[in-house]
């Protein structure tokens, strides 16, 4: 019996053991391990973060001397400062330009700088910094290396008065607008010469007085931009860094996994491409128009009256909304929407078939055999030649729309889609009666190569009273002698009708949910409100 006894005590000795060393691990780790059942805990929290993250295509230098890249253009807005800029209406304001005044016969321009100005290494911000600056930009920009040749083509000389005065004369008064004069103020101590100018390489590091300056440089795969703590007017403070993409559009794939904060999509179709992201996209005014052009040199276009009805017959809206999935606006002219102010008005021609046959009918364009389609005024047989390029799809269907509301109204129509290069020698001999086409205008909109009876390649059409307001746009001293040029050339513009504005296109301003701020984005200043922009994401935690 003491044996037995023994034994089980010796047995229940054991699974007291064995239970003490299972418990054993769930006391001593107590918090570490979970109960099967039990549910975490979450708790959510709002993080701000003040870097932004923008994707950007690798650019062959940020040097804005030498460079037509995209990239560098909008970057370099934030680097660097013009002696103007441009505001939301596209009217000049003064940036390193304090305050100027013309010169009696209105061909020279006496700019005070403004004062306490410094570059992002320290130095300080000198007139002869103004003068090194136009004489590159006549250089390298009149060679076709950047977009500011045209800029400071007029200028004929250009010198350093003192310290915080510059002289610019001009080699007509005609070219003596100030929105020729916001080309980026370059450094001149940076460089020996303006041969090493020209000579910088990818690796070049920008140095301007804006309000941003260059924190970090990797040509292969970003770009970070920090406050430069010494800027005039303000200090931002956050950090944008410009990560390197192929393709930019493709940036609000990775909106989810916080890798970009926003980008700027110019396609058409992007409100379907967004269809199923969780992005918020807004509208802006590009400075691309899609025009009907008319020969004026050819019957019956030669007639207003004629290129008033192709206007009421072809249904910009329809087009707008087919062939532009309703990604443009609706305008006056070919002039920016709201260009330095003026209204923005819509279609002054809006679909009407009744009236654009009311108007064929006064011009002499009548139906005298019958048939459906109205002969010219000599009573011969009309066929128009419409002119498109093949190259692009939403002008070629547009082109249909427009043909077959011409036919509506009686006139006979041929639509001819040429290969881009074909269109454009068609129109250069002017083999035509109307064109379909797209313009995409400068900043400055001095549209006098379009418009100016001395330069106008495309039309023919002609006009003295017109290009005396075309040259007093460009010799205006004040923005509103500008505007009351403006105003007479847009009614002339709408009378006679050389072009008409089928639309404007909108490019999207494309933000992800965690984006805060304001968004200000326009065709020539996609960054314009950066300062503003933070980040704010929701974080779970257990």
């Amino acid at each position: 019996m003491k044996n037995g006894v023994g034994e089980m005590r010796k047995k229940a000795a054991a699974i007291l053991c064995a239970i003490s060393l299972c418990i054993l691990p769930l006391t001593a780790c107590q918090g570490a391990v979970e109960l099967l059942g039990q549910e975490p805990e979450e708790e959510t929290r709002g993080v701000l973060s003040q870097e932004v993250i923008i994707p950007m295509e690798k650019v062959t230098t940020l040097n804005p001397a030498v460079s037509n890249e995209e990239d560098t253009y909008h970057i370099g807005k934030l680097i660097y400062e013009g002696l103007f800029s441009l505001d939301k209406t596209l009217a000049p304001v003064g940036e390193l330009a304090e305050s100027w005044e013309y010169g009696e016969d209105g061909d020279s321009l006496t700019i005070t700088l403004r004062q306490g100005v410094l570059w992002h290494d320290g130095e300080a911000f000198t007139a002869e910094d103004v003068v090194f600056s136009i004489e590159a930009h006549q250089r390298y920009g009149g060679a076709g290396l950047s977009p500011y040749g045209s800029s400071v083509a007029g200028i004929r000389s250009a010198r350093a008065v003192d310290a915080s005065t510059v002289l610019i004369a001009f080699s007509d008064p005609q070219n003596a607008a100030l929105e020729n004069l916001t080309f980026p103020i370059l450094p001149q101590h940076q460089f020996r010469n303006l041969s090493a100018l020209g000579s910088s390489d990818s690796g070049f590091v920008p140095i301007g007085t804006g309000p941003y300056k260059v924190l970090e440089l990797d040509m292969s795969s970003h770009l970070t931009l920090t406050g430069h703590e010494n800027h005039w007017e303000q200090v931002p403070g956050n950090v944008l860094t410009f990560k390197i993409l192929p393709d930019k559009s493709t940036a609000v794939n990775l909106f989810d996994i916080y890798e970009y904060s926003l980008t700027i999509m110019k396609e058409p179709d992007r409100e379907a491409l967004l269809s199923s992201r969780d992005a918020a996209e807004e509208s802006f005014p590009s400075n691309e128009a899609e025009v009907l052009g008319f020969n004026t040199a050819r019957v019956p276009l030669s007639d207003s009256r004629v290129r008033q009805a192709a206007a009421l017959a072809a249904d910009a809206e329809r087009i707008l909304s087919t062939c532009y999935y309703n990604s443009g606006i609706l305008c006056d002219s070919i002039y920016y929407p709201g260009y330095l102010g003026t209204e923005a008005g819509g279609d002054p021609y809006e679909y009407d078939i009744s009236q654009a046959t009311a108007l064929l009918d006064q011009a002499g364009c009548a139906d005298a055999d019958g048939d459906g389609y109205r002969e010219s005024p000599e009573g011969e047989e009309m066929e128009l030649l419409l002119l498109v390029s093949a190259d692009n799809e939403g002008r070629t269907a547009a082109a249909e729309l427009v043909r077959a509301g011409l036919e509506e109204a009686g006139l006979r129509v041929q639509v001819r889609a040429l290969p881009f290069a074909e269109f454009e020698v068609a129109l250069a001999e002017g083999d035509y009666d109307l064109f379909l086409g797209g313009y995409r205008f400068r900043e400055t909109y001095d549209l006098r190569s379009l418009l100016h009876s001395s330069g106008n390649p495309v039309t023919g059409y002609a006009d003295a009273t017109l290009d005396l307001y075309l040259d007093q746009m460009q010799s205006a001293v004040s923005l509103e002698e500008k505007r009351a040029a403006l105003a007479s050339v847009k009614e002339i513009l709408i009378r006679e009708l050389p072009y008409y504005c089928l639309l404007y296109k909108t490019y999207g301003f494309v933000a992800s949910p965690y984006l805060q701020g304001e968004q200000e984005a326009m065709f020539n200043d996609h960054y314009r409100s950066a300062a503003s922009w933070s980040c704010e994401y929701t974080v779970t935690t257990e």
